[in-house]
């Protein structure tokens, strides 16, 4: 086409060319219905991020004959959704970070874009305010909603305030201070904005949330807490007192070898750690599963941890938030976690569903033994592999074949 024809082609551009539209039942493509007006969509002036989407906010009522809904929309790129009760936060930093980027440095002065909408018991969906926070959300997609949450009203937020990445090859020997940085969050409707309440390290509390060099790996927030595990060499896991939200602090730090990648709460003050085991020497090996005893905020212990399989192995949560799946049956939190398990560093495979019991009671965890159609490959695509429990039947989903196995 030529320069004219391309000008003309989007001169003759309407609203309803460009904002999604909605089939229901198999219905053609010419029968579709707009799924929102371009009254329905949000334009942010205040947006500093320059990514050109549209997120759109689509709201079902289940309980509606017709599936009645209502929509919105955000002009703007969203690299991350966490959602509460009541509210929906959108956010994406001011300068792109591709998906699981790793190996660059990044700008001091990057910045996260926070937007909150508030969803109404009728269905509706409304902007409420918009913020920032310094630095980004880690390279991982999946697990940048981790790093949010709202706790009596107020946000809270663990960026990375570094400008090193996390397979920098300077980073083992990085004099950096550790890139972890809290902020509280408020709304203030006057002006529609998120207001910093706090953060953390401060001029009252300068101690870094993690050792020099170490990156962020897990975060999770559990009310008036909040934990977080960097990794360098060794996995610190840092206890946060979040109480107050003028005055979060650290109250308790546990240094054991490896890190994890996800944190799961339990009953009795437990969480379960999946991650990857590592030498002295931080030298990653096989795949980590550690219970954390955390009833004593000052005085974090690992009660038991078991490593599967050598340095190569890989489990569905490196690659899908979804990947574990958990089942409490009275005092026994029943694990099932698709893997792929070496039994010499990179050699020697093994695939299948791994099995593992937590006694809340007794603050014990145990490994069983693999389920599914156990194979010697390293190709198995975990990232598409999923499991769930039904009473005593853990059911697998693997190379699209769902199969129920006795637990």
């Amino acid at each position: 086409a030529t320069a004219a024809e391309r000008e003309a082609a989007i001169a003759a551009l309407q609203p309803a060319d460009l904002l999604p539209r909605i089939r229901r039942n198999g219905a053609s493509r010419a029968s579709s219905e707009p799924l929102m007006a371009e009254t329905d969509c949000y334009v942010r002036e205040g947006n500093a991020a320059n990514d050109m989407q549209l997120t759109t906010v689509t709201v079902f009522d289940l309980a509606s004959p017709t599936l009645a809904r209502r929509s919105r929309c955000f002009v703007g790129g969203t690299e991350a959704l966490y959602m509460s009760a009541t509210h929906l936060y959108l956010a994406t930093t001011q300068w792109a970070v591709p998906a699981n980027r790793v190996g660059f440095g990044f700008p001091l002065d990057m910045r996260t874009d926070i937007h909150k909408f508030a969803l109404a018991g009728d269905g509706g969906v409304s902007y409420r305010a918009s913020g920032s926070v310094a630095g980004h959300l880690g390279w991982d997609r999946e697990k940048a909603p981790y790093r949010f949450s709202e706790h009596n009203g107020d946000l809270r937020v663990l960026s990375f305030t570094g400008s090193f990445g996390w397979f920098d090859i300077n980073s083992a020997t990085s004099t950096a201070p550790s890139p972890a940085t809290l902020t509280v969050l408020r709304e203030r409707s006057s002006d529609q904005t998120l207001q910093p309440v706090a953060t953390l390290p401060n001029s009252t509390r300068p101690a870094h949330i993690g050792k020099t060099g170490e990156q962020v790996y897990a975060v999770r927030f559990l009310g008036d807490r909040a934990y977080v595990v960097t990794f360098r060499r060794t996995d610190p896991l840092y206890v946060l007192d979040l109480s107050n939200p003028a005055d979060p602090k650290t109250v308790g730090e546990l240094e054991v070898a490896g890190f994890s990648d996800v944190l799961f709460p339990l009953p009795n003050n437990l969480l379960l750690g999946v991650g990857r085991d590592a030498d002295s020497n931080g030298r990653v090996t096989g795949v980590k599963v550690a219970l954390f005893d955390v009833a004593n905020p000052a005085a974090p212990t690992e009660r038991a941890a078991v490593t599967l399989g050598k340095e190569g192995s890989a489990s569905a949560l490196d690659s899908s938030r979804h990947g574990l799946n958990l089942l409490l049956k009275n005092n026994i939190a029943r694990v099932a976690l698709p893997v792929t398990l070496t039994h010499t560093p990179y050699g020697n495979w093994q695939h299948g569903l791994q099995k593992l019991e937590v006694d809340t009671n007794a603050r014990t965890l145990r490994a069983l033994e693999l389920a599914g159609p156990v194979d010697n490959t390293a190709q198995a695509p975990l990232w598409l592999e999923r499991s769930v429990q039904m009473g005593d039947t853990v059911y697998y989903l693997n190379n699209g074949t769902l199969t129920g196995y006795a637990w």
